[in-house]
């Protein structure tokens, strides 16, 4: 291989647009069809194994080598994952300029509670202070889930309210807190700040007053997107009273809105629903590759029931990000016995630009009967 520089960099074959700044680097291989040495332009292509092979790429008996146009390649025949390692004819710095573009503009993290339940009492509030590591240019729109939750039970009522408060530039306060009769020991709220100009985002916050139902819900987006974008769904808050059986879902979506689903058993009485959601547009995530939105559940086809109240499981990412994503995640489902307390706690691990290990388990005397998470996938700095 010949030399390359201080910074080459990886980039995926798409459109002219894509290399327009961009110079390929040149190898040699051993050609397929010949014993012979053939210049070629140093590529990989990611295979469903995760192998990678360089040089000259094969596909499903489709062979590439030699290319003098790289970014003219039908993309189509290798899946759209075909890349090329390139070198900016700008300048070093134009490749790390258009991979900063790339990255989603958010911030997220995570406010825990660690509490000695003893000293707790009804209708308790916790409230953290967040500052951003670097301040956004306008007010950003806070969007809030949770992971984890440890509630107590009292006349099977289950109250929880998630919500920022003094939302500023650079820091906001996180809230959570029970209300009424209702104990919250602990709980694990996930955050995320936006600043992407063309996502929406809001919180939807409905009355029920229904004994069982499937409540839809209508959300219009303040501009239409130029197709159905994907949207990301999670409680920020719940009243539930009698059975704890309850989800929320996305559904009907098009370019204009869509509708947020509220199914709830016959046995659940729902007062108080809130939702968060966020709205991608879909271009974006066919074209950065810097968003993901999915799903996994205790009835996922992947999931794994260990027979002590856990389920674990993987999920796979629409397409292979090109850093290892941060993940946003927010429970969208709750089916607990209310005879005991409510103690719920999910988890992720060994993410990778290509998916991700999860898992959904009861603590203490809790009977876990089913529970579903919303996650976002985000290449963001």
């Amino acid at each position: 291989m010949v030399a390359v520089g201080k910074h080459p960099r990886w980039h995926r074959v798409g459109s002219i647009s894509d290399l327009r700044h961009l110079k390929p680097v040149t190898g040699f291989v051993s050609g397929s069809l010949r014993n012979e040495v053939t210049p070629s332009f140093v590529s990989r292509l990611t295979l469903p194994l995760r192998a990678s092979v360089y040089g000259t790429l094969t596909s499903e008996g489709t062979t590439f080598r030699g290319f003098e146009e790289p970014w003219l390649v039908d993309t189509e025949a290798v899946g759209g994952r075909l890349e090329v390692l390139v070198v900016s004819e700008a300048g070093e710095g134009l490749a790390d300029s258009a991979r900063a573009d790339d990255k989603v503009k958010v911030a997220i993290g995570r406010f825990k509670t660690d509490h000695d339940w003893t000293q707790v009492k009804k209708g308790d509030r916790y409230s953290t202070a967040v500052t951003f590591q670097q301040p956004f240019e306008n007010v950003p729109p806070i969007i809030l889930g949770f992971n984890k939750l440890d509630m107590g039970k009292h006349e099977s009522a289950l109250r929880l309210r998630l919500f920022p408060q003094n939302v500023v530039k650079d820091s906001f306060i996180c809230n959570a807190e029970a209300w009424g009769e209702t104990y919250l020991y602990n709980v694990f709220v996930n955050w995320m700040a936006i600043a992407e100009p063309r996502w929406e985002t809001g919180v939807l916050k409905t009355i029920a007053n229904n004994p069982s139902a499937l409540l839809d819900n209508r959300v219009d987006f303040e501009k239409p997107f130029s197709s159905p974008p994907m949207v990301f769904v999670c409680f920020s808050g719940l009243d539930m009273v009698n059975q704890w059986d309850f989800r929320a879902q996305a559904t009907n979506i098009d370019h204009t809105g869509f509708s947020i689903s509220l199914i709830a058993s016959s046995a659940t009485w729902v007062g108080v629903a809130r939702v968060s959601w966020i709205a991608i547009p879909g271009e974006d995530v066919l074209t950065r590759k810097n968003a993901w939105i999915g799903r996994f559940s205790t009835t996922a086809e992947s999931a794994v029931h260990n027979g002590s109240g856990e389920w674990t499981g993987s999920v796979r990412f629409g397409f292979q990000f090109k850093a290892t994503p941060k993940i946003f995640i927010g429970v969208d489902q709750l089916a607990f016995s209310n005879e005991k307390n409510l103690q719920l706690y999910t988890d992720i691990r060994n993410v990778s630009e290509t998916g991700m290990d999860w898992s959904i388990k009861q603590s203490g005397n809790s009977v876990l009967k089913g529970a579903g998470v919303s996650y976002l996938a985000l290449d963001c700095a």
